[in-house]
């Protein structure tokens, strides 16, 4: 049997196994409470993926008529045509609803895919499950770039080492290499200790697409294992049969005959017998593998180590549903069905045009929950949009043999410019779009295009010390002897750029030094974590309040701590419940200690009552075609989440409380925009570098020049 016809042989059931992956990955994108480990199925396309390829590459050299023009070629018509159609889309699209910062993003997403190299984009960027990552229209092409730089470097290791006319030699020495690169692979990914490189880097992922290299290389092995069986057997029979030489008589001739009818009859017999057992047992293990994979879709979550056991367990179900054969029971009654064929078929346009959609439906509606009846027209849209791709786009340049140096040229033009274009959008200070607004450029713009500084080095020096775990550490030193100090979390980083541009005016220095809302900055409030995680925040808290203290400079003391979302168990206004809501009294009394202990040091203490948070993103109250903007919050329904907390300030003792709401909420509506126009939140509970100023030219000023609430 030749490669080509057994690669023919193997078709349905390959085209079935991605229909399940590419339907897992929609499912997950689309409703992820409803499948949330189809994720997972990505994993299954890396296994597919290099087992195809790789079948490809050794049938070439087997045959001598590998090249690497023919290669990159063949992967240039098959990888180009329907990601340069959905780039396009989605640029054009994107001209039409984003703002212009988010079609920056826009462009710098295309600029990388058309490089292949997403997955760096995103690895420098943020993880795969993060909130953000949502709002993300090419995030998806991680994964292609992972395949893209596999192709790079896979076909010439193989050729190099896979050689005709070394036979039993050169697949041994192959199959060795790939399996120990398969398990430095493996290896990298368990022990690197960043996740999002663990998920991004090729070198963590490709493990994953050796698994599907080493079942192509042992499936070619087992293809000849009933022959090789039964030539051992009749070997070792022949070894301990003395038959007659060629002189032999006629009579022995004739015994020869007889002993060789028997010899074919028992061969004949024994291939059957044989093939029985190993039909029932490819049946099993098709059955078993089937299992791997939909068990790994359904126990696989975000929150999960990777490689997590749903990972391993999609990965190994996958590499056997390709070797077992496409006459085993799964593959060949549940995996050729032509409704999974087709499915199959387009799974590579359908994967790229689905989540374009989900993603711009989100953006368009400011991340809000999206309706049973849009999660269902984005499906049937993508399903539509793939077939049409795939049948008038990807089959007459991938299959058609003719014009081919015309459709090579085209497909690097096309996707030179879509990289150009992409290049000049993320390079445009302030890219203009249908929805740019007059008072959206430069100001607004820069006012969420850059991300919030959290640690400066100088900071970093003042404090002697930088922790390994996440914290905040900022220092503007202007000389003086007088400074003013922020403590609390990522809201009083938010603080920290008012506060400091105005302490400069009045030669004052700044410092401000906070932790994570997870671990809550306050002295022996625990959190719910292991033991020795919360030894080490404590330390690390009681440091920073005694370098506070220690540093006779500092005369006064912010605190700025996201205190009604720490107490609030019954929701609250931007997000929800609180995931871990700390009891009131308890919040109360060590909010009181850390007061008293600063107190104590000779400081004096305000704690900033909290601007209120947005319902939704700033971005939704301004409007943009196919979405209206929102109505400006109520500031009945805000101040409901603050209530409890503001009760409990009332109740402390030697610190000035500093109200906020008459500034950010003076009528019955909420601010979201300065007098100028500004954002003043960066997102729905932070404020923007122009909110920051806001805040404190309106409250923390008059506190600090003696005009306390």
């Amino acid at each position: 049997m030749s490669s080509k016809s057994l690669d023919k042989q193997y078709r349905p059931d390959i085209d079935g196994l991605r229909a399940l992956a590419v339907l897992a990955v929609v499912a997950y994108h689309v409703a992820p409470k409803g499948l949330p480990g189809g994720f997972i199925g990505v994993d299954v396309f890396f296994v597919i993926s290099g087992y195809l390829i790789s079948n490809l590459i050794m049938r070439d050299i087997d045959e001598g008529s590998f090249s690497f023009a023919k290669f990159y070629l063949a992967r240039l018509r098959r990888i180009f045509p329907s990601l340069i159609v959905v780039m396009a889309a989605t640029l054009a699209f994107g001209w039409l609803v984003l703002f212009p910062d988010e079609f920056r993003q826009l462009g710098e997403e295309v600029l990388a895919g058309s490089l292949s190299v997403a997955n760096l984009l995103f690895w420098r960027e943020s993880g795969y499950f993060d909130v953000q990552s949502i709002l993300k229209p090419m995030l998806h092409l991680w994964s292609l770039g992972i395949e893209e730089q596999f192709y790079l470097f896979f076909p010439l290791i193989t050729y190099l080492v896979y050689r005709p006319g070394q036979g039993a030699i050169k697949r041994t020495l192959f199959r060795l290499l790939m399996l120990i690169l398969l398990h430095a692979s493996l290896i990298l990914n368990v022990t690197i200790t960043d996740p999002a490189a663990r998920f991004y880097l090729p070198i963590t992922r490709m493990w994953e697409l050796l698994s599907g290299v080493m079942m192509a290389s042992l499936f070619k092995r087992r293809a000849k294992k009933l022959s090789q069986i039964f030539d051992d057997q009749i070997a070792s029979t022949s070894a301990a049969t003395d038959y007659p030489s060629q002189n032999a008589t006629t009579d022995q001739a004739n015994q020869n005959t007889k002993t060789d009818y028997l010899t074919q009859n028992t061969k004949a017999d024994y291939l059957t017998q044989k093939t029985t057992t190993v039909n029932h047992i490819e049946n099993l293990l098709s059955v078993l593998a089937l299992l791997a994979v939909l068990a790994a879709f359904s126990l696989a979550r975000p929150n999960q180590a990777f490689p997590s056991l749903a990972c391993l367990l999609a990965v190994a179900g996958t590499s056997v549903l390709l070797v077992v054969g496409h006459k085993a029971l799964v593959n060949r009654f549940f995996l050729a069905l032509w409704p999974l064929r087709y499915i199959g078929l387009i799974s590579y346009p359908l994967y790229l045009w689905h989540w374009p959609m989900v993603s711009m439906a989100m953006i368009v509606t400011f991340g809000s929950r999206l309706s049973d009846l849009t999660r269902v027209s984005i499906v049937i849209s993508s399903v539509i949009l793939s077939a049409l791709t795939y049948h008038f786009v990807e089959k007459p340049i991938r299959f058609n043999p003719k014009k081919r140096r015309i459709k090579h040229l085209a497909l690097g033009g096309a996707i030179t410019i879509l990289a150009s274009l992409g290049l000049w959008i993320y390079l445009s200070p302030s890219p203009r779009s249908y929805t740019t607004l007059k008072d959206y450029e430069p100001l607004i713009f820069e006012e969420f295009s850059a991300p919030p500084v959290t640690v400066d080095s100088q900071c970093v020096k003042y404090l002697g010390f930088r922790p390994s775990l996440s914290f905040f550490c900022r220092y503007q030193f202007v000389g003086s002897d007088k400074t003013v100090a922020i403590l609390g979390d990522s809201h009083a980083n938010s603080a920290f750029t008012g506060l400091a541009e105005y302490n400069e005016s009045q030669n004052v220095n700044t410092i401000m030094l906070g932790l994570t809302a997870n671990v809550r900055p306050i002295i022996g409030l625990d959190k719910a974590m292991p033991d020795d995680d919360r030894i080490a925040w404590q330390e690390i808290t009681e440091k920073l309040y005694d370098k506070i203290i220690s540093d006779k400079s500092i005369e006064t003391v912010f605190l700025v701590i996201r205190g009604s979302y720490y107490i609030n168990s019954e929701g609250f206004p931007s997000e929800g419940k609180s995931s871990s809501a700390t009891d009131p009294e308890t919040y109360l009394l060590t909010l009181q200690k850390s007061i008293d202990v600063l107190i104590g040091g000779g400081k004096k203490v305000a704690v900033v009552a909290e601007y209120p948070e947005l319902p939704s993103d700033p971005r939704s109250y301004l409007a943009r075609p196919l979405h209206p903007k929102a109505a400006l919050p109520l500031k009945a329904d805000i101040l409901k989440g603050y209530e409890n907390y503001l009760a409990l300030l009332g109740r402390l003792v030697g610190a000035d409380i500093i109200l906020t709401d008459s500034l950010f909420c003076p009528e019955q509506t909420c601010q979201v925009f300065s007098p100028s126009g500004l954002h003043l939140y960066h997102d729905n509970q932070h404020l923007s570098k122009a909110g920051s100023k806001f805040q404190a030219q309106g409250v923390l000023k008059p506190y600090l020049e003696g005009e306390s609430n």
